[in-house]
């Protein structure tokens, strides 16, 4: 992993700890997870995902990264919001990154 890769996970969790959705997202799954730390946990898994189709997807990609980041951000809350618990697997968190990632480059 090199700094890019770090920025992108760490951009993630920014996204994800300031959208309006945090705090229900927190008071729902909170518990589940053991709280901001088991949250963080999730969001560099989110990045580990998005870094990786990021990186099959966009070689050479200078353009609408923040976008795709919060459309990523923001299907992960629409999903998790319709989850009895939060447990994403990996290939789900990839494919919700490659549509986000997918509907950015088309607009």
């Amino acid at each position: 992993m090199g700094i890019a890769d770090a920025e992108t996970i760490a951009a993630i969790s920014a996204v994800f700890h300031t959208s309006k959705e945090y705090e229900t997202f927190y008071k729902k799954f909170g518990p589940e997870l053991s709280g901001f730390s088991g949250i963080w946990n999730l969001c560099a898994k989110m990045g580990m995902a998005f870094v990786e189709v990021e990186h099959e997807l966009l070689p050479d990609w200078d353009g609408q990264w923040i976008d795709a980041l919060d459309d990523f951000v923001n299907s992960i809350y629409t999903k998790a919001f319709t989850m009895k618990d939060v447990t994403f697997i990996n290939e789900e968190l990839i494919q919700i990154a490659k549509n986000s990632i997918n509907k950015v480059m088309k607009e």
